[in-house]
Formats: C-alpha cells, structure tokens, sequence
C-alpha cells in the first residue's frame, strides 16, 4: 500500500470517494443534532421572517447543564422537524446546503487533522456508506486539494499516558494495516495480530522509553520479514474463554441500555429488535455472573456452526471496514493508539454478535450491513460515546493482549 502525503491536500479513500447520498432520511431519524451557536442565530432570523410550512411547533431544544449551552434539532416523531416527507430536508432545499449545521453539511464525511494533511474517510452508521464497504479491491489512497486550516494535536496517546509522535504514528500504522491485508492469514487471526503488534511495540519499546524511530522501524521491518511469525505464534500459545467474551458483550449491551433511557433520542426499531432477541435468550436482568460458561457453550453450538461458513464470506467486508477506521484515526487520536484498536475490536465483535443472533431469524446478507450501521451509530455516535467508552471496562481486561483474543475467539 503506497501512501503520499501533502499539507494541502486531504487524504480518503476510493470508497470514501464513491460515496453518493440515497436520500434514504436514515440520518434524519433516531437522534438529534448538535447546532453551533452561528448557525442558530441564522437560521431563526430566518424562520422568524419565514416560518416553516407544514408545523408551527418548536425548531429548536436550547438546554444548559454545569453552565454549558447545548442547541439541537428538534424530535418529531422520531425524525428530525426538517425533514421533509419526501426525505429530503427544508433547510437544504430551500435556504440552501451553506445553512445547514457542518454535522449535517459533512455527514457522513469524517476528518482527521495530523502534520501531514486531512485524512477523511466515512462513518458507517449511514447504510449506504456501509454498503460500499463490498468491494474485494486493493485499499488505495486519493488525493483532493483544501485550502483549510489544520492544528492537529502535537503527540498521539499510545497507552497508559505513554505519548507518540506522529512519525512513529504513521510507521506503526503502515505495518499495521499491511499486516491486515495480508491474505495468508485468515482475517480473526490478522485483526488479534494487530493488537500484539501494538501491544510488542508498546512492552519493548514505548513503555521503556525507548521512541528512536530507527530502532522501532528496523523491528517492525524484522516482523514483516519473518511474515509475523513471531506474533502469530504467540496468538497461537493464548488460551480463549467463550464465557469471558460474551460476559463483556453484556456488559456492552446493558451499558448501551442504561445510556439509552436517558440519551438515545427516539425509537430504533433494529435496536430494539435486537435487544428483545437477547432478551429472549439471556437473562440480562440477573447478575452477570449466573451465566457461566455452559450456557456459552450451549449457545456456540447452537448457532457459531449455522452462521460461521456463511458470514466468512464477507471477511472482505469487516477488512475494510478495519482498514477505514484505522485510517480515519478518530478513535486513535480520541482514546490512544491501544484502546482506540480494541475499540475496533469490540465494534466487529458486536456486529458479529448481531448477526448471530439473527442468522436463525430470516437473517439475509443486508443484515451485515445492517449490523455495522446500527453498531456504528449505538458505539460511535449517539450521545455520551465518549463517557461510555472511558467508564466501559468493568473487569478490567480492554486494554490488554489477550482480550483480543478472547473478544474475537467466540
């Protein structure tokens, strides 16, 4: 994979570049939009003159909290008030596309600022966005001119407030993403490699102090040599446990469900769907510590066989959706280089967990797409994300090895 790199350009990807909205109104439904404080004053001078048409209920929820105002969209049925029957929204068609908050000018566009320019890629709660992730080619780098102002952060998080410059950044992340491609390893095993590359890289070098490029750079070249030999044996000597993982999923699922009576605007019907299937055959209600690894292995038997040979024929759908979220860099520069990876991790093992669960119901290959969209905007997107990722970690294993292993090993 070749990359070049230049201040005045942004960075994205030949599918981020296909992207072609589907005037679908998904984006439209199941949340609300954060508006900055310009575009509100513009758009109620306007709607003061000329009042929205078709409702003369509110525009605007203004709220503050610990001193912090907050201005969204207001919910009308689920959908925001813009949002016209035809799926297209009044303030684009009729102010024009300019007026619009930037969250809703640039979705599902995300930017990520470094030293070396913009890198864009998509966020894959948009189902359409979702589906271009079907394609079996080369990952490959476009090129497009800006004239925007960049002030990317001086050092990245590595882990354990251990900081990286954005040189070894970029080195670390090459390695890492070849590592993904790479076809003579099946796609599991490659994405827990990932992880124990971060993690050798961090015991031997980051965590000693030890940031000379030359050194990190002449091991990872030693790796790519040995064609990850050395890690793959490692992955192969760690034990898995089924009960483990599906215990933190769980945990996952409740978390997401105390956050979503207070936070998640609206109803999504997918979301509840899904919760009502675990529901039906696990007890979240009771201690997380009566399911034990007979009811795991009762379940692994009962679907991973049905579903398994069927959903390995779109490893080349979650490898892209691995290599996309690696290159857009928001969760690294958000939680660090490890966390933001097992991140990632935990993202694919919940949309797996997803279509397992609904391979026995009429599940058809939409669901995968399906699965990454309502995963992305319940994990990513919806309020408290980023309180929900810091305080998620109740038996305390995120962070190390062999929870890659035991996430993925279901």
């Amino acid at each position: 994979m070749n990359k070049t790199y230049s201040l005045n350009n942004y960075h994205t990807t030949s599918l981020s570049s296909k992207f072609a909205c589907q005037s679908c109104g998904e984006c439209c439904r199941g949340w609300a939009i954060y508006i900055d404080e310009k575009t509100y004053q513009d758009l109620s001078k306007y709607f003061n003159k000329y009042p929205l048409p078709y409702t003369n209920q509110q525009l605007f929820i203004i709220e503050e909290k610990d001193g912090k105002k907050t201005i969204t969209n207001n919910m009308i049925n689920n959908q925001c008030i813009f949002l016209e029957d035809n799926n297209l929204c009044y303030i684009h068609r009729v102010i024009g596309k300019e007026a619009k908050s930037e969250i809703c000018t640039t979705y599902p566009q995300k930017f990520s600022a470094t030293p070396r320019g913009l890198f864009n890629t998509l966020s894959f709660s948009c189902l359409a966005a979702a589906k271009l992730l079907n394609y079996k080619k080369l990952f490959k780098v476009e090129l497009f001119s800006h004239s925007l102002p960049i002030d990317p952060a001086k050092e990245l998080d590595y882990h354990e407030d251990k900081k990286l410059s954005w040189s070894l950044y970029f080195l670390i992340e090459t390695h890492l993403m070849n590592l993904i491609e790479k076809e003579n390893y099946i796609f599991e095993e490659r994405i827990i490699m990932g992880s124990f590359l971060l993690w050798n890289i961090y015991e031997n070098f980051i965590k000693v102090g030890n940031k000379n490029y030359k050194d990190i750079k002449e091991s990872l070249e030693r790796l790519k040599a040995n064609n990850y030999q050395s890690i793959f044996q490692s992955l192969k000597k760690t034990r898995s446990s089924a009960h483990i993982q599906l215990k933190f999923l769980f945990i996952l699922l409740k978390r997401r469900l105390d956050l979503s009576k207070i936070q998640l605007v609206g109803n999504n019907k997918s979301f509840d769907d899904f919760i009502g299937l675990v529901y039906n055959r696990f007890n979240l209600k009771n201690d997380l510590s009566n399911f034990n690894s007979k009811c795991a292995i009762e379940y692994l038997r009962a679907y991973r066989n049905d579903y398994q040979i069927h959903i390995n024929n779109f490893d080349h759908v979650f490898k892209n959706y691995f290599l996309h979220k690696i290159f857009g860099k928001n969760l690294f520069t958000g939680y660090g280089i490890i966390k933001g990876y097992h991140i990632i991790l935990t993202l694919y093992a919940l949309m797996r967990f997803y279509c397992m669960l609904f391979w026995s119901d009429n599940f058809n290959y939409e669901d995968i797409f399906k699965s990454i969209s309502l995963i992305e905007r319940l994990y990513v997107h919806s309020p408290g994300t980023l309180e929900f990722w810091k305080n998620v970690d109740e038996i305390e294993v995120m962070h190390k090895p062999i929870f890659a292993y035991t996430l993925i090993h279901l």
